[in-house]
């Protein structure tokens, strides 16, 4: 009798701390603030100019970030719209940003140097929020520096505005936010221009996901080429879980206006972009089959995202203001209808033949799949 109260009690506490648990996420508030980056502070290179707002907002106007005493190359743009003519449509933009007090010069350095050597018309843009001056590398020529464009209450990147920003500014085929630690084998511009070639890429919004591959301490040798990256992927990496994405690619057509402002480096985030991907019927391709993206491992480890200050803001942001908790559930790369494969050694693009996340899942990305919409 004793023991029935004692576990009858215990279930109470447990249904009351619930209950007040999901009332806090929901009153806590989630601010936002916008970085406006005028050609004066740009061109100073002290363009740390917040104010509080409420997103969305209106479009940005871009500027590359110009500093006469950089060895970095200097991009030109028109003085009217401020807009990027340097280069005309490219096949490929990828984007990424960090925080500098990482202390990861030499990480974030193969990480241009990989992404500048991908075969192919690719553009490669960092993101920072800091002064040009305290930039701690140069090292990628064809490299350009942008601001980013809004932020949270943490200081951290929002990563649909960082989409957004570059899709207004920039002409290309795929766009692609990265972690600033994955590089990546030769494979993915060609696995892309596969999709392109099977895809209609403009019935609906395309979304590119793949899982990495951990490798501890990778080398400037081993990142400078795919034969390398591959022979230490082979030695001592190992293919990571089936919810953790890194790497995000679409193409211009993907609605980011209407994402919550979830950042970068929080946990959440990737997983909730997969659900929501198949909840709203887009094409959603897992690649891991036909791309290596290797992730840099340092002695911090494999679930730094979880170390942060800022670890729980994707959570509670989904919780508090669009009361969503579950949708993280069916956020793993296995959940896609489909995927790349090698087939007599070319990259071919397939249809699952089951999907178990549309059975476990079905309540929040639905049962059936979509229909792809092939080129004819």
């Amino acid at each position: 009798m004793k023991r029935s109260h004692t576990l009858l009690a215990t279930a109470v506490i447990y249904v009351i701390t619930s209950i007040a648990l999901l009332s806090y996420l929901k009153k806590i508030p989630i601010r936002m603030k916008i970085v406006e980056t005028t050609i004066n502070n740009e061109a100073s290179g002290q363009f740390i100019s917040y104010h509080d707002a409420t997103l969305p907002v209106g479009g940005f106007t871009f500027m590359p970030i110009a500093n006469t005493t950089s060895l970095c190359r200097g991009y030109a743009h028109d003085s009217a719209t401020g807009r990027n003519y340097t280069r005309p449509k490219v096949f490929l933009t990828i984007f990424t940003t960090w925080d500098s007090n990482d202390r990861k010069d030499q990480l974030h350095a193969n990480t241009l140097r990989n992404w500048q050597l991908l075969k192919g018309d690719v553009r490669v843009i960092v993101f920072i929020n800091e002064s040009f001056s305290h930039f701690p590398l140069c090292t990628c020529p064809d490299c350009e520096l942008w601001p980013v464009p809004a932020v949270a209450a943490s200081g951290v990147p929002v990563l649909k505005y960082m989409f957004m920003y570059v899709i207004q500014n920039v002409n290309s085929t795929y766009y692609s936010y990265v972690n600033s630690d994955i590089v990546f084998n030769g494979n993915l511009v060609r696995t892309l221009q596969v999709i392109e070639e099977r895809v209609n890429l403009e019935a609906r919004p395309v979304f590119v996901v793949g899982r990495r591959t951990n490798v501890m301490n990778l080398t400037a040798v081993e990142a400078s080429n795919s034969a390398n990256l591959e022979r230490a992927a082979r030695s001592r990496g190992k293919l990571f879980r089936t919810d953790a994405q890194d790497y995000f690619i679409t193409t211009r057509n993907y609605p980011w206006e209407g994402i919550p402002n979830l950042i970068v480096g929080s946990p959440g985030y990737d997983n909730w972009l997969v659900t929501h991907s198949l909840k709203a019927r887009f094409v959603v391709i897992d690649v891991t089959a036909t791309v290596l993206a290797v992730h840099q491992t340092t002695n911090i480890g494999n679930y730094e995202g979880f170390r942060k200050s800022f670890k729980n803001y994707n959570v509670k942001l989904l919780a508090s203001k669009y009361n969503d908790s579950k949708s993280v559930l069916a956020g793993h790369t296995i959940c896609t209808d489909l995927q790349t494969k090698f087939l007599k050694g070319k990259v071919v693009l397939l249809e699952r033949r089951s999907n178990i996340c549309r059975r476990i899942h079905k309540k929040i990305i639905g049962r059936k799949p979509i229909k792809t919409p092939w080129n004819s």
